[in-house]
C-alpha cells in the first residue's frame, strides 16, 4: 500500500492546494488527488516538480508498507464491520471484527409552526472487543490488529476517515425525509463529528 503525504508536507509548510497549484503549474485536481490519496498514477513530470517545489525526495512524499486494507460495508452492515487485507505474499483474507454506532441528535426547527427535526450531531465509533466489558478478543482480531497497529499515524486516520464517511452517508440515507427541504447551513451547522476507537491493544494480548 502506496499513501502520499502531500497533505501533511503542505501543512508544514503552511500552504494550501491552491497556493501550490499557482506556484508549481500542477492543477488543482491532481494536487487534491494526492492529498486524498485517490490518484490513480502520477508522471514523473510531476513529481519531479512537486519534490523540487517542497524540496523533499520521493521517498518523503510516498509512504509504502508492504500489505493494503480495505474498508468494507458498515453500520448498515449490522454488529460487525469487515475489512480486507492483502499480506506481504499477495494473499488476501476479509477480517471481520465487533462494531458498534451510537449517534447523538440535535433538535433543529423545521418551520414556524413549532415543528422540530432530529439532525445528526456526532457519533461514537467502537472497533474490536473490550476485554474489560469480558469480551476477549478473537484470533482474527488480534491478527487484523496486528496490521493495524503497523501503520503509520496518518494511514490509520484515512482509514478512520473513510469509516467515517460511510457512517454518516448511511445515517443521512435513513434521516427524516423532512430534512431535504433544510438549508445546507443547517447541516453545515451541525459539525458531525465521530470519536473513533479502535481497540489496538488487543493485538497484544
Amino acid at each position: 500500500m502506496i499513501r502520499s503525504k502531500l497533505t501533511i508536507l503542505l501543512a508544514e509548510r503552511h500552504l494550501s492546494i491552491t497556493r501550490a497549484s499557482e506556484e508549481t503549474g500542477i492543477s488543482r485536481t491532481t494536487l487534491t488527488s494526492l492529498c486524498t490519496n485517490n490518484a490513480k498514477g502520477l508522471q514523473f513530470d510531476t513529481l519531479n516538480t512537486l519534490c523540487r517545489y517542497l524540496n523533499v525526495g520521493p521517498g518523503d512524499l510516498f509512504v509504502f508498507v508492504p500489505f493494503d486494507i480495505s474498508v468494507g460495508p458498515c453500520y448498515k452492515g449490522g454488529d460487525d464491520i469487515s475489512f480486507t487485507v492483502v499480506d506481504e505474499r499477495g494473499k488476501s483474507k476479509i477480517y471481520t471484527l465487533p462494531f458498534s454506532v451510537d449517534v447523538e441528535y440535535e433538535s433543529f426547527p423545521l418551520d414556524d409552526d413549532g415543528d422540530h427535526i432530529n439532525l445528526p450531531e456526532s457519533a461514537s465509533v467502537l472497533v474490536g472487543s473490550i476485554s474489560a466489558c469480558g469480551d476477549e478478543p478473537t484470533e482474527e482480531e488480534k491478527t487484523f490488529f496486528s496490521y493495524y497497529n503497523r501503520l503509520p499515524v496518518f494511514i490509520r486516520s484515512y482509514l478512520e476517515d473513510e469509516i467515517t464517511e460511510k457512517i454518516f452517508n448511511d445515517i443521512v440515507d435513513d434521516m427524516d425525509p423532512r430534512a431535504g427541504g433544510l438549508d445546507d447551513t443547517v447541516f453545515e451547522a451541525l459539525n458531525f463529528h465521530v470519536d473513533f476507537i479502535m481497540v489496538t491493544e488487543l493485538a497484544n494480548k
